[in-house]
């Protein structure tokens, strides 16, 4: 997946045609999910083992939502969903953080809004809650029209042992 994204991003830079151009962004984002998919996979290994570790990568978070909303374009017109991104101008447009992990967990989020969302709005929301010299905490919110989950299956859902339903 490194190579194919790799290559991608290479031909992205050699000034492709307008036709290739679309068509590589798209490879490139398709790339990036599946690399976020496995990188998933990983992380859940290393949460059970709890030896999950954090990057401090300077990222832009506007961009990052944006290149998300890129990636599950298709699965989004594909569920006559649209997508609304409300990005609180209080956060700072560089930010240090784990963009992957960022993105991992926007990308789940966004997924199971989009499986279960169809001709309907799916809104996902940043706001800063605090600031202080060194650290931002920015609240996430995403939200859809979807049908939603049952109560009795609400409480199911932070259980440890499955239950037979």
């Amino acid at each position: 997946m490194y190579a194919v994204t790799g290559l991608t991003h290479l031909l992205l830079s050699s000034s492709p045609r307008d036709d290739q151009q679309e068509h590589l962004e798209t490879l490139k984002s398709s790339g990036e999910y599946l690399l976020s998919l496995i990188d998933n996979i990983l992380d859940f290994n290393k949460l059970e083992a709890n030896k999950v570790e954090l990057e401090e990568i300077k990222f832009d978070l506007r961009k990052r939502i944006a290149d998300i909303v890129k990636t599950l374009d298709k699965q989004v017109k594909d569920k006559n969903n649209k997508i609304v991104i409300i990005h609180d101008e209080a956060i700072a447009s560089s930010l240090v953080g784990d963009p992957v992990k960022i993105s991992q967990i926007l990308i789940n989020l966004l997924g199971n809004s989009i499986k279960f969302t169809s001709n309907g709005t799916i809104t996902i929301k940043t706001k800063l809650i605090k600031k202080s010299k060194e650290k931002s905490k920015i609240l996430f919110e995403v939200q859809d029209t979807g049908k939603g989950i049952s109560k009795d299956r609400q409480e199911q859902i932070f259980e440890n042992s499955p239950k037979k339903i």
